[in-house]
């Protein structure tokens, strides 16, 4: 669509020399009956080249009628014909044009509408828009005349408000082996105790998960008053109300902003990137503490016991206030060394590769394997940097410990690290991480595996990144080839996700993250149990029934949604309502939320997608031609 326009321009310029033609040519027949022109050197050349023409003319068609030359007639007429064509031609793009760019205005306009409610001045936009003919040029005005009026109103609506992101650390891992009344009674007194923090500080609304929170607040200010007291508080919670044996340790993020806000829209609705931010700082902080962009805290200046932080998040640097149960800051520092990058491993981590050894209780060795330091952690275990001696290369040794755990849980936890080994075990393919060996020392059980440099390509779309459509294709392709893989070596990888694929520097594309895969003909697979993360999983997944690989390419359509538009297709505030989506629901196709994206990829997600397994690409190598299609068309 964009080369349109260039092409509109050149169709005028080429109408327009055309009709210049037209007097030219009268101007040449007039030329030599001027008295005196034939003594100017330039009118010679330009009767010669004019008869040069009438000449090559005449050589090609008949001009002559009842001994009439009509050459120049001829010639006259073409170029006001051919003038008259492209200037026709320009006029229908430029109408083309006209409405591929309504239709990007409105789909922005749109989208930030849904970020309040559904704006009721959109509908009647939306309805004209759907029936505007090209070269309506009345119609055009009246539809661009309602865009402006109801870009105002929804200008009048922003409000510059804060946001605080909460959450409980490892909640999961707090849970394994309690009494589900201790469970259930220190999730609602904590939930209690946030409640009423909150509402004394004045919030504007607010929207729970399981163990955290999204919360507006009317400034900067009372955000950071709320979390501060939430932490406070904290300590006597956990000494006098909590039940369980882990303390409850909470992870805040806060950022502030300018965005569209209606009060009647409830906070899980609402969608700006002012509260992606805050919730990227509640990921990235540490137990007990509050991370908050610096930038803010200059500009406002006040300071309230925040420091600058070593760190940056969606390229703000990071300020923290540390909370009276958080760790020394020197003990963070130990555990994360300055010099570090970024690696994903096998297993879904990211983990920081060390420039040297990080002290601490890491073994000497794990069966042939030296360890030569620690890589990362994880809430049931810890990847370090490994050596094999034998063929001389390094590993990844990806541990679990149960010992901590009951029974049955560290069971359950030692099955599903053995399923990893033995799926990705059985797949030899290059868009897999290669498994080498699993094996136990004492109480440690470790799977060695390809030590991978690069990142998930969930941290490019937590930054917001948009993918241009030729990268997603070859992620894709990359991918379902990998899926078609496993599929025919009867494995079903069931958790295929952002964070379960790894973007290499080569533009090579890895998947990673066998621990819950099915494998046919074996006893591995927990029937009737619903395992995954919800967002990604098929309906045939989510009901507990028997999943193949049409399964893992609903999963695969998932992230392609997400990867085009920049949203999942199915969400909500708790699981149920995600849930009910996959189950009942159609989501919006890709180009209603971005225009600027080609009407050919939707029918393609749309049968990615779908709810039957019949009724979606059968192969991955099905999937990926029609995505190559899309992309072409």
């Amino acid at each position: 669509m964009f080369l349109l326009k260039p092409v509109g321009i050149a169709l005028r310029v080429a109408a327009a020399l055309a009709f210049v033609t037209v007097p030219a040519l009268l101007i040449v027949t007039v030329l030599p009956f001027l008295e005196g022109s034939g003594s100017y050197p330039w009118v010679n050349r330009v009767v010669a080249l004019d008869s040069a023409v009438m000449d090559g003319v005449r050589s090609v068609v008949p001009t002559e009628i009842g001994r009439r030359d009509l050459a120049r007639v001829l010639v006259l007429l073409a170029a006001l014909l051919t003038g008259a064509t492209l200037d026709f031609g320009a006029n229908r793009l430029s109408a083309v044009t006209s409405k591929s760019s309504l239709h990007r205005r409105f789909g922005k306009l749109k989208k930030s509408a849904r970020k309040v409610s559904k704006h009721k001045s959109l509908t009647p936009i939306e309805s004209k828009l759907k029936k505007l003919k090209p070269g309506d040029k009345k119609s055009r005005e009246e539809l661009v005349r309602l865009m402006v009026e109801a870009r105002r109103e929804l200008d009048a609506m922003t409000k510059d408000v804060a946001f605080l992101a909460l959450d409980v650390v490892e909640s999961t891992k707090m849970k394994l082996g309690e009494d589900t009344a201790f469970v259930e009674h220190d999730f609602k007194e904590f939930k209690r105790m946030v409640d009423g923090v909150i509402a004394r500080e004045g919030m504007l609304k607010a929207a729970w998960t399981p163990d955290g929170a999204m919360i507006c607040f009317d400034s900067l200010e009372t955000a950071v008053r709320a979390a501060q007291a939430m932490l406070r508080q904290l300590p006597a919670f956990n000494a006098g109300t909590r039940m369980m044996r882990t303390p409850f340790r909470v992870r805040c993020g806060i950022n502030a902003g300018r965005v569209q806000y209606d009060a009647t829209t409830p906070m899980e609705e609402m969608s700006d990137n002012v509260i992606d931010v805050a919730g990227h700082m509640q990921k990235y902080a540490d137990p007990d503490t509050i991370f908050v962009a610096g930038d803010l805290i200059r500009r406002r200046k006040f300071k309230q016991g925040f420091t600058p932080a070593d760190t940056e998040v969606d390229g703000h640097a990071v300020s923290v206030w540390r909370g009276p149960s958080a760790d020394p800051p020197e003990l963070r520092a130990a555990a994360r060394p300055s010099e570090a990058a970024p690696l994903p491993l096998a297993g879904g981590e990211t983990v920081l590769l060390p420039a040297h050894d990080v002290t601490g209780a890491a073994p000497a060795s794990l069966g042939k394997y030296e360890v030569r330091g620690e890589l990362g952690r994880g809430a049931m275990g810890v990847v370090y940097e490994g050596w094999d001696p034998d063929i001389r290369r390094r590993v990844a040794l990806k541990t679990v410990r149960p010992d901590h755990l009951e029974s049955s849980a560290a069971d359950e936890l030692v099955e599903r690290f053995r399923r990893e080994a033995q799926a990705a075990g059985r797949l030899s393919h290059p868009g897999i991480v290669s498994v080498y060996d699993f094996g136990q020392q004492g109480e440690t059980s470790f799977i060695a595996m390809e030590l991978i440099e690069g990142q998930e390509l969930q941290h490019r779309l937590d930054r917001g990144e948009r993918l241009a459509v030729p990268e997603v294709v070859e992620i894709m392709a990359q991918l379902l080839d990998a899926l078609d893989a496993a599929g025919r070596a009867g494995i079903v990888h069931r958790d295929i996700k952002p964070s379960n694929i790894l973007l290499l520097p080569d533009g090579r594309v890895k998947v990673t993250d066998f621990g819950i895969a099915r494998v046919e003909a074996s006893g591995l697979t927990m029937a009737g149990s619903m395992i995954g993360t919800p967002a990604y999983m098929s309906p045939e997944q989510l009901n507990g029934r028997d999943v193949d690989t049409r399964s893992d390419l609903f999963s695969a359509g998932v992230v392609l949604y997400q990867m085009l538009t920049g949203e999942k297709p199915f969400t909500g505030n708790r699981v149920t309502t995600v849930i009910h989506k996959i189950l009942e629901l159609v989501p919006p196709d890709p180009s209603k939320l971005d225009a600027a994206l080609p009407e050919a990829f939707d029918p393609v997600v749309r049968r990615a997608i779908a709810k039957a397994p019949d009724d979606r690409y059968q192969t991955g190598a099905e999937f990926a031609e029609a995505l190559r299609a899309a992309s072409e068309a």
